[in-house]
């Protein structure tokens, strides 16, 4: 920011809270994930339905976040950046927004695709380098069951 004596040059209370909330969400979710890979099943289905929670409260935040950007300007970016710089800043910053809620509204279709079998995810494992990787060298690496779908 320009001035950080300036409050139009800072972000608002409502906006920092929101970013802090909605990145420990999905460090949390990430760590959720990770750990529950070999864990026993009872315990990863446990776990995995906070993995889901948290999953929609991300999405909820994310679109709050939205709108409160709509409702309250950001600052402006600071004078000294390169044309090519600010452009990068504002598609960056348009990237994540869409990650934070494609990611979620991801997970929630493959959850609800589950009844009609593994095709979905299958489709998921197929693209997913983490996943192909994990189903030739540590099965439960996955946590799309990835071994089922791919050749080993």
């Amino acid at each position: 920011m320009a001035n950080d004596n300036n409050p139009a040059a800072r972000y608002g209370r409502g906006a920092v809270v929101l970013h802090w909330l909605i990145a420990l969400a999905i460090a949390a979710n990430y760590v959720l994930a990770w750990v529950s890979e070999d864990l026993p099943k009872e315990e990863r289905m446990a776990l995995m339905g906070n993995h889901k929670a948290l999953g929609i409260a991300i999405l909820l935040l994310t679109m709050l976040r939205i709108v409160w950007r709509l409702v309250h300007k950001a600052p402006p970016l600071v004078e000294t950046l390169k044309a090519w710089e600010a452009a990068l800043s504002r598609v960056t910053h348009a990237a994540l927004y869409f990650v934070m809620l494609a990611v979620p509204l991801a997970g929630w279709g493959l959850h609800s695709s589950a009844s009609q079998g593994r095709r979905w995810a299958c489709s998921a494992c197929s693209i997913s380098p983490p996943c192909r990787l994990a189903s030739t060298s540590r099965p439960s690496a996955c946590s799309m069951n990835c071994t089922k779908c791919l050749p080993r």
